[in-house]
């Protein structure tokens, strides 16, 4: 199934962003955080209120601009439970649904827009395809590896070496670019504070 695109290539039917990450306070500024940060941020350029945690305490959420920004408040891996509830809740179908998550094939604030695909081993994904029954919703899949520390050739370095580090200066500096991106790819307004 081809989703179908404006000129500008925002998909439509895109209802509910999710940022995939881990909650606890000594995650939040790791490389495999970068989903829940663009979802921080691109709630914060939306000018959402503060979110709100669902009653499940499975996922805590906000709407601005007629989209819904919401994070699981789960581990990475168990991310299907709180992506199901979401789905639930929301009354949204899976191809409605925008999942932003970290990637660390990719270098450090590439953004690459995906639909309908498999996970590459991300057991974040995983566990939302399972929990969803279905690989057809929309990801934005967030590059994370600082190719000059980390390589992909020669002799590769895995992300867990770096994954769950905190995160360094500069390579955050290069995430809000790419976050930046992907608000003006979602035609979010940006709204002072």
């Amino acid at each position: 199934m081809r989703a179908s695109k404006r000129k500008d290539g925002f998909d439509p039917r895109i209802k509910l962003i999710v940022g995939l990450g881990n909650p606890s306070r000594q995650y939040r500024n790791t490389y495999h955080n970068a989903g829940s940060l663009a979802v921080d941020f691109l709630r914060n350029a939306a000018g959402a209120p503060d979110a709100k945690i669902h009653g499940s305490k499975l996922f805590e959420y906000a709407r601005a601009q007629n989209l819904i920004f919401a994070k699981p408040l789960v581990f990475m891996n168990e991310s299907g439970a709180a992506l199901r509830a979401m789905s639930k809740f929301f009354r949204v179908k899976p191809a409605e649904i925008l999942v932003l998550h970290d990637d660390s094939d990719l270098p450090i604030g590439v953004v690459k827009r995906i639909f309908n695909r498999g996970s590459a081993g991300h057991r974040g994904v995983d566990s939302v395809t399972r929990a969803l029954g279905t690989k057809e919703f929309f990801r934005v899949r967030i590059g994370t590896r600082n190719l000059a520390r980390y390589p992909l050739q020669g002799r590769r370095i895995p992300a867990s070496a770096f994954a769950l580090r905190p995160m360094r200066e500069d390579d955050r500096a290069a995430l809000v670019e790419a976050f930046e991106k992907a608000a003006n790819e979602l035609n979010l307004v940006p709204v002072s504070r």
